[in-house]
Protein backbone atom coordinates (compact mmCIF):
# COMPACT_ATOMS: atom_id res chain seq x y z
CA UNK A 1 0.00 0.00 0.00
CA UNK A 2 3.01 2.47 0.85
CA UNK A 3 1.48 6.06 0.97
CA UNK A 4 -2.11 4.48 0.94
CA UNK A 5 -1.38 2.70 4.22
CA UNK A 6 -4.07 4.96 6.16
CA UNK A 7 -6.98 5.41 4.45
CA UNK A 8 -7.60 9.29 4.72
CA UNK A 9 -10.97 10.87 4.95
CA UNK A 10 -11.66 13.26 1.89
CA UNK A 11 -15.17 13.78 2.55
CA UNK A 12 -16.46 17.25 2.22
CA UNK A 13 -16.20 19.14 5.72
CA UNK A 14 -17.75 22.79 4.60
CA UNK A 15 -21.14 23.18 3.58
CA UNK A 16 -21.88 24.21 0.03
CA UNK A 17 -21.48 27.79 -0.82
CA UNK A 18 -18.97 28.74 1.98
CA UNK A 19 -17.26 31.81 1.28
CA UNK A 20 -14.02 31.71 0.35
CA UNK A 21 -10.38 34.13 -0.44
CA UNK A 22 -7.70 34.27 -2.51
CA UNK A 23 -3.95 35.06 -0.82
CA UNK A 24 -1.23 35.33 -2.92
CA UNK A 25 2.44 35.95 -2.62
CA UNK A 26 5.42 36.02 -4.86
CA UNK A 27 8.13 32.91 -5.67
CA UNK A 28 11.41 33.12 -6.28
CA UNK A 29 12.20 30.03 -8.60
CA UNK A 30 15.79 28.92 -10.22
CA UNK A 31 15.84 29.85 -13.83
CA UNK A 32 15.93 25.63 -13.69
CA UNK A 33 12.95 25.57 -11.38
CA UNK A 34 11.28 28.17 -13.59
CA UNK A 35 11.56 26.17 -16.98
CA UNK A 36 10.03 23.06 -15.19
CA UNK A 37 7.40 25.23 -14.07
CA UNK A 38 6.59 26.39 -17.50
CA UNK A 39 7.13 22.91 -18.63
CA UNK A 40 4.56 21.43 -16.23
CA UNK A 41 1.91 24.37 -16.94
CA UNK A 42 2.21 23.87 -20.58
CA UNK A 43 1.33 20.12 -20.04
CA UNK A 44 -1.64 21.07 -18.10
CA UNK A 45 -2.63 22.92 -21.49
CA UNK A 46 -2.49 20.31 -23.49
CA UNK A 47 -4.38 17.66 -20.82
CA UNK A 48 -7.12 20.74 -20.95
CA UNK A 49 -7.33 20.72 -24.93
CA UNK A 50 -7.09 17.15 -25.06
CA UNK A 51 -10.14 16.93 -22.23
CA UNK A 52 -12.09 19.60 -23.87
CA UNK A 53 -11.92 18.32 -27.99
CA UNK A 54 -13.03 14.59 -26.00
CA UNK A 55 -15.96 16.93 -24.03
CA UNK A 56 -17.06 18.49 -27.64
CA UNK A 57 -16.93 14.77 -29.34
CA UNK A 58 -18.84 13.22 -27.13
CA UNK A 59 -21.45 16.37 -26.85
CA UNK A 60 -21.72 15.63 -30.71
CA UNK A 61 -22.75 12.05 -30.54
CA UNK A 62 -25.04 12.91 -27.72
CA UNK A 63 -26.98 15.80 -29.56
CA UNK A 64 -27.47 13.04 -32.39
CA UNK A 65 -29.25 10.75 -30.67
CA UNK A 66 -32.89 10.66 -30.93
CA UNK A 67 -33.63 10.53 -27.60
CA UNK A 68 -32.14 13.88 -27.14
CA UNK A 69 -34.81 15.34 -28.84
CA UNK A 70 -37.09 13.18 -27.28
CA UNK A 71 -35.77 14.67 -23.84
CA UNK A 72 -35.87 17.79 -25.35
CA UNK A 73 -39.84 17.88 -26.75
CA UNK A 74 -40.89 16.38 -22.80
CA UNK A 75 -42.15 19.11 -20.17
CA UNK A 76 -39.90 20.24 -17.52
CA UNK A 77 -39.95 18.55 -14.74
CA UNK A 78 -38.03 15.23 -12.95
CA UNK A 79 -38.34 13.18 -15.98
CA UNK A 80 -36.82 15.50 -18.05
CA UNK A 81 -33.86 15.79 -15.96
CA UNK A 82 -33.64 12.01 -15.34
CA UNK A 83 -34.08 10.99 -19.10
CA UNK A 84 -30.15 13.69 -20.19
CA UNK A 85 -28.90 12.40 -16.80
CA UNK A 86 -28.99 9.11 -18.15
CA UNK A 87 -27.79 10.42 -21.34
CA UNK A 88 -24.82 12.00 -20.26
CA UNK A 89 -24.10 8.99 -18.11
CA UNK A 90 -24.13 6.77 -21.40
CA UNK A 91 -22.16 8.94 -23.58
CA UNK A 92 -19.67 9.18 -20.68
CA UNK A 93 -20.50 13.51 -20.48
CA UNK A 94 -20.17 14.02 -17.13
CA UNK A 95 -18.05 15.45 -14.39
CA UNK A 96 -16.61 12.52 -13.34
CA UNK A 97 -16.03 10.96 -16.34
CA UNK A 98 -14.16 13.46 -17.96
CA UNK A 99 -12.00 13.61 -14.81
CA UNK A 100 -11.22 9.82 -15.57
CA UNK A 101 -10.61 10.36 -18.97
CA UNK A 102 -7.74 13.36 -18.02
CA UNK A 103 -6.16 10.61 -15.42
CA UNK A 104 -6.01 8.31 -17.69
CA UNK A 105 -3.69 10.22 -20.29
CA UNK A 106 -1.20 10.24 -18.07
CA UNK A 107 -0.39 6.36 -18.82
CA UNK A 108 0.41 4.41 -21.92
CA UNK A 109 -1.86 1.63 -22.23
CA UNK A 110 0.66 -1.19 -20.22
CA UNK A 111 -0.46 1.25 -17.54
CA UNK A 112 3.09 2.84 -17.43
CA UNK A 113 3.78 6.36 -17.09
CA UNK A 114 4.40 8.54 -20.01
CA UNK A 115 5.87 12.20 -19.75
CA UNK A 116 2.15 13.68 -19.40
CA UNK A 117 2.27 11.66 -15.98
CA UNK A 118 6.15 12.65 -15.60
CA UNK A 119 5.06 16.41 -15.60
CA UNK A 120 1.50 16.61 -14.69
CA UNK A 121 -0.23 15.31 -11.46
CA UNK A 122 -3.42 13.04 -11.25
CA UNK A 123 -5.27 15.76 -9.30
CA UNK A 124 -3.69 18.14 -11.94
CA UNK A 125 -4.96 16.45 -14.70
CA UNK A 126 -7.90 16.06 -13.18
CA UNK A 127 -8.43 19.51 -12.32
CA UNK A 128 -8.26 20.48 -16.07
CA UNK A 129 -10.50 17.87 -16.99
CA UNK A 130 -13.22 19.50 -14.44
CA UNK A 131 -12.38 22.87 -16.01
CA UNK A 132 -13.18 21.38 -19.99
CA UNK A 133 -16.37 19.91 -18.94
CA UNK A 134 -17.53 22.39 -17.11
CA UNK A 135 -17.22 25.11 -19.98
CA UNK A 136 -18.63 22.79 -22.51
CA UNK A 137 -21.67 22.71 -20.37
CA UNK A 138 -22.12 26.06 -19.86
CA UNK A 139 -21.68 26.40 -23.84
CA UNK A 140 -24.33 23.48 -23.99
CA UNK A 141 -26.53 25.29 -22.07
CA UNK A 142 -26.35 28.37 -23.88
CA UNK A 143 -24.60 30.54 -20.56
CA UNK A 144 -21.89 31.30 -22.39
CA UNK A 145 -19.60 31.16 -25.71
CA UNK A 146 -18.19 27.75 -27.52
CA UNK A 147 -14.66 26.97 -25.30
CA UNK A 148 -11.61 27.16 -27.27
CA UNK A 149 -8.22 25.06 -27.51
CA UNK A 150 -5.41 26.81 -25.27
CA UNK A 151 -2.86 28.23 -27.98
CA UNK A 152 0.99 27.81 -27.01
CA UNK A 153 1.65 31.05 -28.78
CA UNK A 154 -1.14 32.84 -27.63
CA UNK A 155 -1.08 31.81 -23.55
CA UNK A 156 0.19 35.05 -21.42
CA UNK A 157 -1.34 33.01 -18.22
CA UNK A 158 -0.20 29.24 -17.08
CA UNK A 159 -1.56 27.77 -14.05
CA UNK A 160 -1.57 24.40 -12.58
CA UNK A 161 -4.64 23.75 -9.19
CA UNK A 162 -4.90 20.86 -7.48
CA UNK A 163 -8.84 20.01 -5.51
CA UNK A 164 -6.97 19.73 -2.16
CA UNK A 165 -4.49 19.20 -0.52
CA UNK A 166 -3.99 15.59 -1.15
CA UNK A 167 -2.06 16.59 -3.84
CA UNK A 168 1.04 17.37 -5.67
CA UNK A 169 1.17 21.28 -4.94
CA UNK A 170 1.66 21.89 -0.95
CA UNK A 171 2.93 24.45 1.21
CA UNK A 172 5.91 24.22 2.88
CA UNK A 173 6.04 25.62 6.81
CA UNK A 174 8.86 25.70 9.03
CA UNK A 175 8.05 26.08 12.65
CA UNK A 176 4.55 28.22 11.60
CA UNK A 177 6.20 29.80 9.10
CA UNK A 178 5.64 29.70 5.18
CA UNK A 179 8.97 29.53 2.95
CA UNK A 180 7.60 27.94 0.30
CA UNK A 181 5.99 25.72 -2.37
CA UNK A 182 6.24 21.55 -2.45
CA UNK A 183 5.62 20.86 -6.22
CA UNK A 184 6.07 16.89 -6.66
CA UNK A 185 9.00 14.85 -4.87
CA UNK A 186 11.72 16.58 -4.25
CA UNK A 187 10.57 19.66 -5.78
CA UNK A 188 10.58 22.78 -3.81
CA UNK A 189 10.06 26.77 -4.49
CA UNK A 190 11.00 29.21 -2.04
CA UNK A 191 8.51 31.90 -1.26
CA UNK A 192 10.12 35.92 -2.25
CA UNK A 193 11.23 37.77 0.10
CA UNK A 194 8.69 40.79 1.09
CA UNK A 195 9.49 44.07 -0.66
CA UNK A 196 7.04 46.08 2.01
CA UNK A 197 5.06 46.37 5.08
CA UNK A 198 2.22 45.06 3.26
CA UNK A 199 3.62 42.02 1.42
CA UNK A 200 5.03 40.97 5.01
CA UNK A 201 1.77 41.39 6.52
CA UNK A 202 0.02 39.19 3.50
CA UNK A 203 2.65 36.46 4.05
CA UNK A 204 2.28 36.23 8.01
CA UNK A 205 -1.61 36.33 7.81
CA UNK A 206 -1.38 33.49 4.96
CA UNK A 207 0.97 31.08 7.43
CA UNK A 208 -1.08 32.18 10.39
CA UNK A 209 -4.60 30.42 8.55
CA UNK A 210 -2.55 27.96 7.52
CA UNK A 211 -1.21 26.79 10.61
CA UNK A 212 -4.82 27.27 11.85
CA UNK A 213 -6.22 24.87 9.28
CA UNK A 214 -7.36 27.00 7.13
CA UNK A 215 -5.94 25.90 3.71
CA UNK A 216 -8.31 24.25 0.94
CA UNK A 217 -5.78 23.69 -1.71
CA UNK A 218 -3.37 25.48 -3.64
CA UNK A 219 -2.36 26.49 -7.16
CA UNK A 220 0.70 27.70 -8.99
CA UNK A 221 0.04 30.80 -12.05
CA UNK A 222 3.03 32.36 -14.54
CA UNK A 223 2.24 35.72 -16.04
CA UNK A 224 4.14 37.08 -18.91
CA UNK A 225 4.85 41.13 -17.42
CA UNK A 226 6.81 42.80 -19.98
CA UNK A 227 8.10 39.64 -21.65
CA UNK A 228 9.09 37.72 -18.37
CA UNK A 229 7.56 34.78 -16.46
CA UNK A 230 6.41 35.84 -13.67
CA UNK A 231 5.32 33.43 -10.64
CA UNK A 232 3.13 33.51 -7.29
CA UNK A 233 1.48 30.82 -5.18
CA UNK A 234 -1.83 31.44 -4.85
CA UNK A 235 -3.75 29.85 -1.55
CA UNK A 236 -7.02 28.86 -1.52
CA UNK A 237 -8.23 30.06 1.88
CA UNK A 238 -11.88 29.22 4.18
CA UNK A 239 -14.20 32.31 4.76
CA UNK A 240 -14.08 36.26 3.73
CA UNK A 241 -10.81 38.38 2.89
CA UNK A 242 -10.51 40.58 5.57
CA UNK A 243 -11.70 44.01 5.35
CA UNK A 244 -8.65 46.87 4.94
CA UNK A 245 -10.89 49.96 4.34
CA UNK A 246 -13.32 51.94 6.42
CA UNK A 247 -17.38 51.10 6.40
CA UNK A 248 -19.72 54.11 5.76
CA UNK A 249 -23.04 54.17 8.14
CA UNK A 250 -25.36 56.35 5.83
CA UNK A 251 -28.43 53.84 4.85
CA UNK A 252 -28.07 53.29 1.36
CA UNK A 253 -26.22 54.12 -1.62
CA UNK A 254 -27.83 54.00 -5.21
CA UNK A 255 -26.08 53.80 -8.22
CA UNK A 256 -27.02 53.93 -12.13
CA UNK A 257 -25.20 52.31 -14.11
CA UNK A 258 -23.68 53.50 -17.71
CA UNK A 259 -21.42 51.97 -20.11
CA UNK A 260 -18.67 54.51 -19.37
CA UNK A 261 -19.82 56.06 -15.76
CA UNK A 262 -21.76 55.48 -12.72
CA UNK A 263 -24.18 57.93 -10.99
CA UNK A 264 -24.19 58.04 -7.52
CA UNK A 265 -26.71 59.07 -4.56
CA UNK A 266 -26.48 58.80 -1.18
CA UNK A 267 -27.82 60.40 2.21
CA UNK A 268 -25.72 63.56 2.18
CA UNK A 269 -24.17 64.04 -1.66
CA UNK A 270 -24.78 62.52 -5.13
CA UNK A 271 -21.87 62.49 -7.77
CA UNK A 272 -20.76 61.06 -11.51
CA UNK A 273 -17.89 59.03 -11.22
CA UNK A 274 -16.14 57.38 -14.12
CA UNK A 275 -15.44 53.84 -14.24
CA UNK A 276 -11.48 53.03 -14.72
CA UNK A 277 -10.10 56.26 -15.71
CA UNK A 278 -6.73 54.74 -16.06
CA UNK A 279 -7.62 52.85 -19.01
CA UNK A 280 -7.94 55.56 -21.62
CA UNK A 281 -4.26 56.24 -22.20
CA UNK A 282 -3.79 52.57 -22.23
CA UNK A 283 -6.25 52.12 -24.81
CA UNK A 284 -4.49 54.87 -27.30
CA UNK A 285 -1.44 53.29 -26.90
CA UNK A 286 -2.84 49.74 -27.50
CA UNK A 287 -4.36 51.25 -30.74
CA UNK A 288 -0.71 52.30 -31.76
CA UNK A 289 0.31 49.25 -31.37
CA UNK A 290 -2.42 47.80 -33.19
CA UNK A 291 -2.27 49.72 -36.23
CA UNK A 292 1.81 49.77 -36.29
CA UNK A 293 0.97 45.53 -36.23
CA UNK A 294 -1.73 45.73 -39.18
CA UNK A 295 0.97 48.00 -41.38
CA UNK A 296 3.73 45.18 -40.45
CA UNK A 297 1.35 42.46 -41.36
CA UNK A 298 0.39 43.89 -44.72
CA UNK A 299 4.06 44.27 -45.58
CA UNK A 300 5.09 40.95 -44.57
CA UNK A 301 1.97 39.12 -45.94
CA UNK A 302 0.05 40.74 -49.05
CA UNK A 303 -1.50 37.71 -49.91
CA UNK A 304 -3.51 38.04 -46.95
CA UNK A 305 -5.73 41.30 -48.90
CA UNK A 306 -7.64 41.34 -51.48
CA UNK A 307 -7.27 44.20 -54.35
CA UNK A 308 -9.78 46.79 -51.62
CA UNK A 309 -7.18 46.23 -48.58
CA UNK A 310 -9.71 43.96 -46.66
CA UNK A 311 -8.15 40.85 -45.04
CA UNK A 312 -9.34 37.68 -47.20
CA UNK A 313 -11.51 35.29 -44.88
CA UNK A 314 -10.04 32.11 -44.19
CA UNK A 315 -7.16 31.28 -42.78
CA UNK A 316 -4.46 33.93 -42.62
CA UNK A 317 -1.28 33.19 -44.33
CA UNK A 318 1.29 35.30 -42.02
CA UNK A 319 3.25 32.43 -40.50
CA UNK A 320 6.78 33.79 -41.04
CA UNK A 321 6.92 37.12 -38.88
CA UNK A 322 9.41 39.61 -38.67
CA UNK A 323 11.57 39.84 -35.49
CA UNK A 324 9.83 43.40 -35.42
CA UNK A 325 6.30 42.03 -36.03
CA UNK A 326 7.11 39.10 -32.97
CA UNK A 327 8.49 42.27 -30.49
CA UNK A 328 5.14 44.13 -31.69
CA UNK A 329 3.22 41.26 -30.73
CA UNK A 330 4.91 41.16 -27.05
CA UNK A 331 4.16 44.65 -26.52
CA UNK A 332 0.49 44.17 -27.47
CA UNK A 333 0.35 41.53 -25.25
CA UNK A 334 1.53 43.51 -22.49
CA UNK A 335 -0.48 46.34 -23.34
CA UNK A 336 -3.71 44.22 -22.66
CA UNK A 337 -2.17 43.01 -19.15
CA UNK A 338 -1.45 46.44 -18.13
CA UNK A 339 -4.39 47.81 -18.99
CA UNK A 340 -6.23 44.80 -17.40
CA UNK A 341 -4.12 45.45 -14.27
CA UNK A 342 -5.18 48.79 -14.03
CA UNK A 343 -8.88 48.48 -14.46
CA UNK A 344 -9.09 45.90 -11.77
CA UNK A 345 -7.18 48.21 -9.65
CA UNK A 346 -9.65 51.05 -10.57
CA UNK A 347 -12.71 48.60 -9.90
CA UNK A 348 -11.00 48.13 -6.45
CA UNK A 349 -10.38 51.46 -5.31
CA UNK A 350 -14.32 52.59 -6.71
CA UNK A 351 -15.52 50.04 -4.49
CA UNK A 352 -13.65 50.40 -1.66
CA UNK A 353 -14.71 54.36 -1.82
CA UNK A 354 -18.67 53.07 -1.77
CA UNK A 355 -18.44 50.92 0.74
CA UNK A 356 -17.24 54.05 2.55
CA UNK A 357 -20.09 55.53 2.59
CA UNK A 358 -22.02 52.42 3.01
CA UNK A 359 -22.68 49.00 2.48
CA UNK A 360 -26.29 48.57 1.58
CA UNK A 361 -26.05 49.19 -1.90
CA UNK A 362 -29.01 49.52 -4.61
CA UNK A 363 -28.65 49.15 -8.44
CA UNK A 364 -30.98 48.82 -11.32
CA UNK A 365 -30.78 45.28 -12.83
CA UNK A 366 -29.00 46.35 -16.47
CA UNK A 367 -28.79 43.91 -19.09
CA UNK A 368 -25.00 44.91 -19.45
CA UNK A 369 -24.64 41.91 -22.18
CA UNK A 370 -27.03 44.24 -24.97
CA UNK A 371 -24.14 46.64 -24.10
CA UNK A 372 -21.55 44.91 -25.68
CA UNK A 373 -23.35 44.51 -29.46
CA UNK A 374 -24.54 47.98 -29.95
CA UNK A 375 -23.22 51.86 -29.79
CA UNK A 376 -20.69 50.88 -26.48
CA UNK A 377 -19.06 47.77 -27.15
CA UNK A 378 -15.24 49.75 -27.26
CA UNK A 379 -16.28 51.84 -24.19
CA UNK A 380 -17.47 48.25 -22.55
CA UNK A 381 -15.02 46.12 -23.42
CA UNK A 382 -12.61 48.46 -22.10
CA UNK A 383 -13.80 50.15 -18.75
CA UNK A 384 -15.55 47.03 -17.76
CA UNK A 385 -19.40 48.29 -16.08
CA UNK A 386 -20.20 45.01 -15.28
CA UNK A 387 -17.18 43.73 -13.37
CA UNK A 388 -16.76 47.44 -11.86
CA UNK A 389 -21.06 46.05 -10.28
CA UNK A 390 -19.55 42.82 -9.60
CA UNK A 391 -16.71 44.36 -7.43
CA UNK A 392 -18.95 46.56 -5.68
CA UNK A 393 -21.44 43.37 -4.64
CA UNK A 394 -18.57 41.69 -3.34
CA UNK A 395 -16.95 44.49 -1.57
CA UNK A 396 -20.82 45.17 0.05
CA UNK A 397 -20.99 41.06 0.94
CA UNK A 398 -18.10 41.78 2.94
CA UNK A 399 -18.63 44.15 4.75
CA UNK A 400 -21.67 42.71 6.17
CA UNK A 401 -24.11 44.92 3.81
CA UNK A 402 -26.86 44.06 1.09
CA UNK A 403 -26.68 44.13 -2.59
CA UNK A 404 -30.43 45.38 -4.38
CA UNK A 405 -30.75 44.84 -8.02
CA UNK A 406 -33.91 46.75 -8.95
CA UNK A 407 -35.97 45.85 -11.39
CA UNK A 408 -36.15 47.78 -14.85
CA UNK A 409 -39.30 47.36 -15.56
CA UNK A 410 -39.80 49.91 -13.39
CA UNK A 411 -39.05 52.42 -16.06
CA UNK A 412 -37.02 54.95 -13.05
CA UNK A 413 -35.41 57.55 -15.73
CA UNK A 414 -39.20 57.72 -17.52
CA UNK A 415 -41.48 58.60 -14.03
CA UNK A 416 -41.43 62.01 -12.54
CA UNK A 417 -41.99 62.43 -8.71
CA UNK A 418 -45.42 64.32 -9.89
CA UNK A 419 -46.69 60.54 -11.11
CA UNK A 420 -46.37 61.73 -15.06
CA UNK A 421 -44.51 59.25 -17.42
CA UNK A 422 -42.89 60.29 -20.53
CA UNK A 423 -40.63 58.23 -22.56
CA UNK A 424 -37.57 59.89 -23.47
CA UNK A 425 -34.76 59.09 -26.03
CA UNK A 426 -30.77 58.20 -25.25
CA UNK A 427 -29.71 61.42 -26.20
CA UNK A 428 -31.79 63.50 -23.46
CA UNK A 429 -30.05 63.43 -20.21
CA UNK A 430 -31.87 65.89 -18.68
CA UNK A 431 -35.52 64.99 -17.03
CA UNK A 432 -37.56 67.91 -17.72
CA UNK A 433 -41.14 67.40 -17.07
CA UNK A 434 -43.74 69.32 -18.56
CA UNK A 435 -46.14 68.52 -16.13
CA UNK A 436 -44.45 70.40 -12.87
CA UNK A 437 -41.68 72.08 -14.77
CA UNK A 438 -39.07 69.78 -13.02
CA UNK A 439 -35.74 69.99 -14.51
CA UNK A 440 -33.14 67.73 -13.46
CA UNK A 441 -30.26 65.73 -14.16
CA UNK A 442 -31.61 62.39 -15.63
CA UNK A 443 -29.11 59.87 -14.07
CA UNK A 444 -28.63 61.27 -10.77
CA UNK A 445 -33.14 61.40 -10.71
CA UNK A 446 -32.66 57.45 -11.70
CA UNK A 447 -30.77 56.85 -8.33
CA UNK A 448 -32.49 59.37 -6.50
CA UNK A 449 -35.98 57.17 -7.37
CA UNK A 450 -34.30 54.19 -6.78
CA UNK A 451 -33.60 54.50 -3.57
CA UNK A 452 -37.56 55.01 -2.42
CA UNK A 453 -38.13 51.40 -4.21
CA UNK A 454 -40.00 49.27 -1.93
CA UNK A 455 -39.67 45.36 -2.29
CA UNK A 456 -41.85 43.48 -0.44
CA UNK A 457 -41.37 39.95 1.31
CA UNK A 458 -42.54 37.95 -1.85
CA UNK A 459 -40.30 39.94 -4.07
CA UNK A 460 -42.17 42.52 -5.97
CA UNK A 461 -41.09 45.63 -6.19
CA UNK A 462 -42.94 49.06 -6.07
CA UNK A 463 -41.73 53.45 -6.58
CA UNK A 464 -43.11 55.00 -3.42
CA UNK A 465 -43.29 58.43 -5.08
CA UNK A 466 -44.30 60.49 -1.98
CA UNK A 467 -41.22 59.81 0.06
CA UNK A 468 -39.43 60.56 -3.07
CA UNK A 469 -40.91 63.77 -3.43
CA UNK A 470 -40.28 64.42 0.12
CA UNK A 471 -36.36 64.04 -0.49
CA UNK A 472 -36.31 65.76 -3.62
CA UNK A 473 -38.97 69.07 -2.96
CA UNK A 474 -39.69 69.15 0.68
CA UNK A 475 -42.95 69.79 1.65
CA UNK A 476 -43.91 72.23 -0.42
CA UNK A 477 -46.23 71.17 -3.43
CA UNK A 478 -44.98 71.09 -6.76
CA UNK A 479 -46.84 73.77 -8.49
CA UNK A 480 -45.74 77.27 -7.31
CA UNK A 481 -48.77 79.79 -7.38
CA UNK A 482 -47.46 81.72 -10.76
CA UNK A 483 -48.14 78.21 -12.22
CA UNK A 484 -51.79 78.16 -10.73
CA UNK A 485 -52.48 81.50 -11.72
CA UNK A 486 -51.01 81.84 -15.61
CA UNK A 487 -51.03 78.03 -16.33
CA UNK A 488 -47.08 78.21 -16.93
CA UNK A 489 -44.71 75.23 -15.32
CA UNK A 490 -41.86 77.10 -13.29
CA UNK A 491 -38.97 75.99 -11.81
CA UNK A 492 -39.28 73.65 -9.40
CA UNK A 493 -37.08 74.71 -5.91
CA UNK A 494 -34.97 71.36 -4.59
CA UNK A 495 -34.10 70.58 -1.78
CA UNK A 496 -31.17 68.14 -3.26
CA UNK A 497 -29.51 70.86 -5.46
CA UNK A 498 -26.55 67.93 -5.39
CA UNK A 499 -28.89 66.65 -8.24
CA UNK A 500 -28.93 68.69 -10.73
CA UNK A 501 -25.27 69.10 -11.89
CA UNK A 502 -24.57 66.76 -15.04
CA UNK A 503 -21.46 64.98 -15.36
CA UNK A 504 -19.75 67.94 -17.30
CA UNK A 505 -20.17 70.60 -14.14
CA UNK A 506 -19.15 67.97 -11.41
CA UNK A 507 -16.14 65.89 -13.58
CA UNK A 508 -12.70 67.40 -12.83
CA UNK A 509 -10.97 68.84 -16.41
CA UNK A 510 -9.09 65.61 -17.33
CA UNK A 511 -11.82 63.59 -16.76
CA UNK A 512 -14.09 65.81 -18.51
CA UNK A 513 -11.27 65.60 -21.63
CA UNK A 514 -11.74 61.35 -20.95
CA UNK A 515 -15.70 61.61 -21.43
CA UNK A 516 -15.47 63.96 -24.38
CA UNK A 517 -13.27 60.97 -26.25
CA UNK A 518 -11.96 62.16 -29.90
CA UNK A 519 -9.44 60.03 -31.76
CA UNK A 520 -5.94 61.90 -31.35
CA UNK A 521 -4.46 63.79 -34.29
CA UNK A 522 -1.96 61.79 -36.49
CA UNK A 523 1.84 63.13 -36.57
CA UNK A 524 0.69 64.75 -39.83
CA UNK A 525 -1.75 67.15 -38.26
CA UNK A 526 0.57 67.85 -35.41
CA UNK A 527 2.95 69.11 -38.02
CA UNK A 528 0.59 71.06 -39.81
CA UNK A 529 -0.68 72.66 -37.00
CA UNK A 530 2.44 73.55 -35.02
CA UNK A 531 3.48 74.85 -38.64
CA UNK A 532 0.54 77.36 -38.37
CA UNK A 533 0.95 78.12 -34.69
CA UNK A 534 4.19 79.56 -35.57
CA UNK A 535 3.52 81.33 -38.59
CA UNK A 536 1.00 82.99 -36.97
CA UNK A 537 3.47 84.18 -34.28
CA UNK A 538 5.75 85.12 -36.70
CA UNK A 539 3.28 87.73 -38.28
CA UNK A 540 2.59 88.86 -34.70
CA UNK A 541 6.45 89.97 -33.80
CA UNK A 542 7.15 91.15 -37.38
CA UNK A 543 3.80 93.46 -36.92
CA UNK A 544 4.93 93.89 -33.69
CA UNK A 545 8.83 94.77 -34.25
CA UNK A 546 7.98 97.67 -37.26
CA UNK A 547 8.61 101.41 -36.49
CA UNK A 548 5.62 102.85 -38.58
CA UNK A 549 3.34 100.85 -35.52
CA UNK A 550 5.21 102.53 -32.65
CA UNK A 551 1.76 102.79 -31.01
CA UNK A 552 0.44 99.58 -32.15
CA UNK A 553 4.19 97.90 -30.82
CA UNK A 554 3.91 100.17 -27.05
CA UNK A 555 0.42 98.92 -26.89
CA UNK A 556 1.38 94.95 -27.80
CA UNK A 557 4.17 94.80 -24.62
CA UNK A 558 1.20 96.64 -22.40
CA UNK A 559 -1.14 93.61 -20.74
CA UNK A 560 -4.81 94.05 -21.50
CA UNK A 561 -7.41 93.96 -18.51
CA UNK A 562 -8.70 90.68 -19.75
CA UNK A 563 -5.63 89.29 -19.35
CA UNK A 564 -5.22 90.77 -16.48
CA UNK A 565 -8.12 89.53 -15.18
CA UNK A 566 -7.35 86.06 -16.64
Amino acid sequence: MGRYKAKSDRSRKRPKGTPTHVGRVRLDPTPAEARVMLLRERACDRVYNACLGKALERLEHLRADPRFEQAKAMARGKARTDAFAALDEEYGFTRFALMSYASSLRTHDNGQKNWVGELVGAQEAQVEGRNAFKAVREWSFGNRGKPRFRAYHKRTVLSAECKDLNGDIKPLMENTRLVGIRWGRGSVVCIAAPQNKAEEAELARIATLIAAGELLYCRVVSSQIGGRWCHEAQFVLDGQAPLRHQVGFESKVSIDLGPSMLHVVHDTNSSHVEIAPSVEDKAKELRRLLRHLDRQHRAGSPECFDEQGRHIEGTCHWKIRSKAAKKTQLQIAEAHRSMAASRDSDHGRLANQIIAISPNIRTEDHGVKSWQAGLWSKSVARRGPGAQLARIERAATRAGGSYIKVDSRLALSQTCVCGARMKKPLSQRRHICEACGLDIDRDLFSSLLMRHVVIKPDGTQHLDLDAARRELLGDPVLASMKREQEGVPAPVPLMRQDLGAGPEETLSGEEKQRVRYRRPPGRRSLVRIRRRHEAKSRVASDRAARSRDGVVAHAANQSSPTAKAA
